[in-house]
C-alpha cells in the first residue's frame, strides 16, 4: 500500500474480553468466549475508525496495552499510537499521528509484545 497506512480498527474488541496473553489462556486455546466474531452477517457494518501513518509497510498485527496501540513497520521503527484516538488524531475517519516512535535497528516483521 502506497500510503502506508495503519487501519486502527481496533474497534471495541477490547470492550468485553481481551485476551490476556498470547492464544487466550495458559493451555493456548484461541478460545476466548466473550470476543466479537465477525462474519458474513455483520462485515458490511464495518467501517474505518482510524489510521495512522508509518513509514514503512506494516506486515504484523498490532499490540493493545494501557491505552496504546503499538505497531512496528519495516522501516525500522515501533511506533505507538492513541488507542481511543484522543491525542493527535483529527477527521473522520481520523487520522492519526504517532504518540512516539523509536528506532530498531532494523525492519520489525513480528508482532510487538508489551
Amino acid at each position: 500500500m502506497t500510503s502506508r497506512r495503519v487501519l486502527a480498527l481496533v474497534l471495541a474488541f477490547c470492550l468485553t474480553g481481551c485476551w490476556g496473553q498470547f492464544r487466550s489462556d495458559p493451555g493456548h486455546s484461541g478460545n476466548q468466549p466473550l470476543e466479537f466474531t465477525i462474519g458474513p452477517s455483520n462485515v458490511a457494518a464495518l467501517a474505518e475508525v482510524r489510521t495512522g501513518a508509518t513509514g514503512g509497510a506494516v506486515g504484523s498485527s498490532p499490540a493493545v496495552m494501557s491505552g496504546s496501540v503499538y505497531v512496528g513497520s519495516n522501516d525500522g521503527k515501533l511506533y505507538a499510537f492513541d488507542a481511543a484516538g484522543a491525542s493527535g488524531c483529527s477527521g473522520t475517519p481520523a487520522s492519526c499521528v504517532p504518540l512516539w516512535s523509536a528506532a530498531t535497528g532494523g525492519a520489525v516483521g513480528s508482532s510487538p509484545a508489551v
